[in-house]
């Protein structure tokens, strides 16, 4: 499997699942980082998994869905008004 390209723009190649796009043992999700600070959790996912690109999103109440379009390079980041995690980092 080829290199995703850097979030923008979507990669995802054959890929729909997030063990998919975990390719080359990279971490796919941050279970220890909800509620934590946004951006501190952004540097921690792209630290840990260089082919992924940490999007903060302001958070939806009820938190809505990830973006309709799956992207095997991208982690969404729902925070609150206080810039806090409101969900599980994965990729997708």
């Amino acid at each position: 499997m080829s290199a995703w390209p850097r979030y923008p723009p979507c990669g995802f190649g054959d890929c729909s699942t997030i063990p998919c796009c975990a390719h080359e043992r990279n971490k796919f999700f941050w279970v220890e980082l909800l509620g934590t600070n946004g951006e501190a959790a952004k540097a921690i996912i792209e630290r840990e998994n260089p082919k992924a690109a940490a999007v903060i999103y302001k958070h939806k109440s009820p938190p809505g869905p990830q973006p309709d379009d799956f992207c095997c390079n991208r982690v969404a980041l729902y925070v609150d008004d206080n810039g806090n995690l409101t969900n599980v980092p994965f990729l997708g």
